[in-house]
């Protein structure tokens, strides 16, 4: 890894193959208990193909710690140093792959194109540095989003004590996008 620059997703040596674990990572990160591991230490995992690549609906790129088992559909990709790992984690999960992803049934990031896609890397310290900074910001964005939970709690308790009904347990995040609709349909 350069100490400053751009870097490559080199995944030429990163490929291994399938065994059974306790926990085992496929590349939509679902858990399940095999026997056997072939992973015990931190790894970042790289979906390879399916239609997330695109949608996004789930990270693309996520941190694995201890023993794990993954799968065909997922690159696995080993950084001297956690900041680095991280930074490229982050980095890949905020950029469009759309240019490196082929096929039309079923979309996939081969080799050549993962290896192609240029991650600009400045020196160890400098990565350090930022890699604290957005941890920090990740920190007081899931602050927000439990306090949002807690407000939206209390309105749904307050609008039931005026309606005289009982306190309602929300199931999921109001979505204002769609209150937001309706109430454009009402103004009209």
């Amino acid at each position: 890894m350069p100490r400053g620059g751009c870097a490559r997703v080199n995944t030429r040596h990163c490929r291994q193959t399938a065994a059974r674990s306790p926990r085992q990572r496929s590349a939509a990160c679902v858990a399940l208990k095999p026997r056997n591991f072939i992973f015990d230490e931190d790894i970042l995992l790289i979906s390879e193909d399916g239609a997330n690549l695109l949608a996004r609906s789930t990270p693309i790129a996520f941190s694995v710690r201890g023993k794990v088992w993954v799968n065909n559909h997922a690159d696995v990709l080993r950084f001297p140093d956690a900041a680095t790992q991280k930074l490229v984690e982050t980095y890949l999960n905020s950029i469009s792959i759309a240019e490196y992803v082929t096929g039309s049934a079923r979309l996939k990031v081969n080799q050549k194109a993962m290896s192609s896609i240029l991650i600009p890397l400045p020196p160890l310290a400098a990565q350090r540095e930022i890699v604290a900074e957005i941890e920090a910001e990740q920190r007081l964005v899931e602050g927000n989003r439990q306090l949002i939970g807690r407000m939206e709690q209390k309105i749904a308790a307050a609008l039931s004590r005026i309606w005289g009904q009982d306190a309602p347990t929300p199931t999921k995040p109001i979505d204002y996008s769609e209150a937001a609709k309706s109430e454009k349909l009402i103004a009209s």
